[in-house]
């Protein structure tokens, strides 16, 4: 997300600005619109929560190895948080 926003943040305020629903520096949702305020906030403060807790979870090297149903119940989560990042910025420059 660093590279795609042009933010040098980690973690949590990585999200909340780039994901901001008043000055998003990448888009969900149309943020012109109530609907798309409240949706760019909630895919904000989920992707705060990843970074929070899954990040935080795995990347210490601390940890005892997760079950292979978290790991993928994780990566299915994240997968569909980056494609809906990736869907957003393909709408809005085709069109």
């Amino acid at each position: 997300m660093q590279k795609k926003s042009g933010l040098s943040a980690v973690g949590n305020n990585l999200m909340a600005t780039a994901f901001s629903e008043t000055k998003p520096l990448l888009e969900v949702a149309d943020t012109a619109t109530p609907r798309g305020k409240g949706l760019q906030e909630g895919f904000k403060f989920l992707s705060m929560g990843a970074m929070g807790f899954w990040r935080n979870y795995c990347a210490h090297g601390d940890e005892q190895q997760m079950p292979y149903l978290d790991a993928l119940a994780i990566i299915a989560a994240v997968s569909h948080l980056l494609g809906k990042v990736e869907a957003f910025r393909d709408v809005a420059e085709t069109g």
